[in-house]
């Protein structure tokens, strides 16, 4: 039962961090297909992640400064493609308000905010992670 709870765990925190490494692509906001370098990059992210989540778990030593820079490049990449998303969006809707096309316009607005929630959640989020891995590093737990 505890494997399983344990496994359960990974494959979720996993999953999540693939999920906002999507977000932050524009997959299905932006656009309907990723780049084949993008899925890549996702995929080789997403394995990484997960097996220095597995060692991390395991109590390897080294696998918590392994996924402590695990976690500073993804949260970097992820605002990274976020604020490269946002900068898109405010050039599409400046360019379509100079052309008066409402319907455009509320639609370009729409996934604009998406994205701002988006990055205020992560944003809210990532501080919230970071600040409880602390808290139970410090205590000699594992998280």
């Amino acid at each position: 039962m505890s494997f399983g709870v344990y496994v359960t765990g990974v494959l979720f925190q996993t999953a999540a961090f693939v999920s906002f490494l999507l977000i932050a692509h524009g997959y299905c906001i932006m656009c309907e297909h990723l780049s084949l370098s993008e899925r890549r990059t996702t995929a080789a992210l997403g394995c990484v992640f997960y097996l220095t989540l597995v060692g991390y778990k395991a109590c390897v030593r080294y696998f918590t400064v392994l996924l402590l820079l695990n976690y500073f490049v993804s949260f970097y990449l992820i605002f990274w493609h976020i604020s490269q998303n946002l900068l898109v969006l405010r050039e599409q809707l400046s360019i379509v308000e100079n052309e008066f096309v409402r319907t455009m316009h509320d639609a370009l607005y729409t996934k604009y905010m998406m994205f701002k929630k988006f990055q205020g959640a992560g944003n809210s989020c990532v501080q919230l992670v970071a600040m409880a891995e602390t808290v139970l590093l410090c205590l000699g737990f594992t998280f």
